[in-house]
């Protein structure tokens, strides 16, 4: 996989690297993380986990965190971030969370080989790849898919 020491885009090193990891987790899930009701959430049936809530250890996760909703700033899930990666969240990581949370979110009615399309389309094609372009091609590099 690759991961790096270096911040990309003014991502720190750590949560650069924790979001390709999560981002990879998810691809290779092939799914979104739902509840029993329907509802997206950071860990859900299964052992499914959203992009985000690969990011969070399960000794850091509450169910809670799934109703608060991903903010800049003081929120639990920050918190829960900050504590699992063991590094504070920058401005730039936490738009990256951000985006990230909401591509999750927008895949919902996929799943399998559909999803893993879709994933990597929308990495490619939303703000994602414009303000963060190093992060994109090292998921690609990381799933086997090339630059």
């Amino acid at each position: 996989m690759t991961h790096s020491n270096e911040p990309h885009n003014g991502l720190t090193p750590e949560f650069f690297n924790s979001f390709i990891s999560s981002t990879v987790k998810t691809y290779n899930q092939a799914t979104v993380s739902m509840s029993s009701d329907g509802d997206c959430v950071y860990k859900g049936l299964h052992q499914t986990c959203c992009i985000i809530g690969h990011s969070i250890t399960d000794e850091h996760y509450s169910p809670s965190m799934d109703i608060e909703a991903m903010s800049s700033g003081d929120s639990m899930i920050v918190t829960a971030l900050e504590k699992s990666v063991g590094a504070k969240m920058n401005e730039h990581d936490n738009v990256l969370a951000l985006r990230l949370q909401v591509l999750h979110d927008n895949l919902a009615k996929f799943k399998g080989d559909e999803f893993k399309e879709k994933l990597l389309a929308r990495l490619e094609k939303n703000d994602i790849s414009k303000e963060y372009p190093e992060f994109v091609v090292a998921v690609k590099l990381a799933i086997g898919k090339g630059a």
